[in-house]
C-alpha cells in the first residue's frame, strides 16, 4: 500500500485504473459545487450519520423516502452490505489482491496513520496544496465546507 500511495503522490494516478487524476477530478467538482445539480457528499459525513446524509441526498434529488423502505435503505447502504456485495464483483479481482474484501476493507478513516511516516503524511498535504484551492483541500481532508 505504501508504494501505491507514494506512486500516487508523485504521478496522481493509480496503476491499472483509468479514472484520471484525483486532484483535477476533485477540484473540478469543487468548482461546480454551487450548481443546482451538484451535491458534494463526504465519506466522513456518511460514516458519522448515514441516515442524515441519505435524507440530505433524497431532499437534493427531490425524492420522497418511503418510511416502510427506510430499514432496507439503511441496510443496503451499510458498509457490511456493500462489502458483501463487492465480493461478487469480479472486476475488483483484477486490481486488488483479495478482490472486494481488500477494496472494501474496514470502512474507517485514518488507518494510514499506522502505516505511513509523518513525512509521508505531510507530503500529501503539500501535494494537495499544489493542485487544490485551500478550501477544496480542507473539504477533501475533513468534509468541512466553508462557512
Amino acid at each position: 500500500m505504501r508504494d501505491y500511495y507514494l506512486h500516487f503522490l508523485e504521478y496522481d494516478d493509480f496503476p491499472g485504473f483509468e479514472f484520471g487524476g484525483l486532484w483535477e477530478h476533485t477540484q473540478g467538482w469543487w468548482n461546480l459545487r454551487a450548481l443546482p445539480n451538484v451535491l458534494l457528499v463526504h465519506f466522513n459525513d456518511l460514516k458519522a450519520n448515514m441516515g442524515r446524509e441519505i435524507k440530505r441526498i433524497a431532499r437534493f434529488l427531490e425524492v420522497e423516502i418511503d418510511a416502510a423502505q427506510w430499514p432496507a435503505i439503511l441496510e443496503h447502504c451499510s458498509f457490511d452490505y456493500m462489502r458483501g456485495a463487492s465480493m461478487k464483483i469480479e472486476e475488483l479481482d483484477r486490481f486488488f489482491k483479495g478482490g472486494g474484501a481488500t477494496f472494501i476493507h474496514k470502512g474507517t478513516n485514518g488507518r494510514w496513520k499506522d502505516v505511513l511516516a509523518a513525512s509521508e503524511i505531510a507530503r500529501c498535504d503539500e501535494v494537495a496544496a499544489r493542485y487544490l484551492t485551500p478550501a477544496c483541500a480542507r473539504w477533501l481532508k475533513t468534509g468541512k465546507l466553508p462557512s
